[in-house]
């Protein structure tokens, strides 16, 4: 009986010590998470020497990368990344640091990214890529980066759209530019049968309908619903754009 006793003593003193220990690692890798979201450099080192996880994600799959990356902490970026940390773990919503990077506009550390082989092509959740969103966004340097590391300039989100629609869509010229130059598909289909044409003459962009005519779009093709590109304009009231489109042989 005593034996017995002695045994459940010894169990239970070493589950308190184990779980101890799992809290106490537990808290060092949520304070690596914070301090690389905060951008504290040092509690990121001092975290890693007491043995962090460093690939360790939060309760949405985010990891001390995604969280330096988004908020555009270069330092802590170059320090994880010479750690070994995952630069392709996903968030829960698909987003890996590449994406949050390009997405908030974060040049340096979309090249480290890189640099550091982060797959290029991976997709959120919503079909989209790091290219895609930075298009979308505005962020010219990251488009130019990610195409010059031979992003694929013609991949759609799930509702279609490619990185020169959302260029169009923002009215982005020298996006769509270099999106043109690097090989854009110019007559591709967004949701409901919308061009990069047909959007930009929609949203008024006059110079990048000036763009898309002068690397040949095709002028007259409409959506779905049978508009083109004039009688888009026209409705909107985009009197530039419709002069445009007659110079270029627009129809109807």
């Amino acid at each position: 009986m005593k034996y017995k006793i002695i045994v459940l003593i010894a169990s239970m003193v070493f589950s308190s010590v184990a779980f101890a220990l799992a809290a106490a690692r537990e808290d060092i890798n949520y304070s690596l998470r914070i301090a690389a979201y905060m951008g504290n450099l040092e509690e990121v080192k001092d975290a890693l020497k007491r043995g962090a996880d460093i690939n360790r994600t939060n309760y949405e799959g985010i990891s001390p990368l995604f969280f330096a990356s988004q908020q555009g902490n270069v330092a802590v970026v170059t320090v994880l990344i010479k750690a070994g940390a995952d630069v392709n773990i996903k968030a829960d919503n698909g987003w890996p640091a590449l994406y949050v990077a390009a997405q908030n506009g974060h040049t340096e550390i979309v090249s480290a990214l890189l640099k550091a082989k982060a797959d290029i092509e991976m997709t959120s959740n919503s079909g989209m890529t790091a290219l895609l969103i930075a298009s979308k966004q505005g962020h010219t340097d990251i488009v130019k980066l990610l195409v010059a590391a031979e992003a694929n300039v013609n991949i759609s989100s799930k509702k279609s759209m490619t990185a020169l629609h959302f260029a169009a869509t923002g009215g982005y010229t020298e996006i769509a530019t270099v999106l043109i130059e690097a090989g854009a598909l110019l007559n591709m289909r967004a949701e409901y049968g919308w061009t990069a044409l047909l959007i930009a003459s929609r949203e008024g962009h006059a110079e990048v309908v000036t763009a898309l005519l002068k690397a040949k779009a095709d002028v007259n093709v409409p959506n779905y619903r049978g508009l083109t590109a004039l009688r888009v304009a026209s409705s909107r009231g985009n009197t530039r754009i419709v002069e445009l489109l007659k110079e270029h042989g627009a129809k109807k």
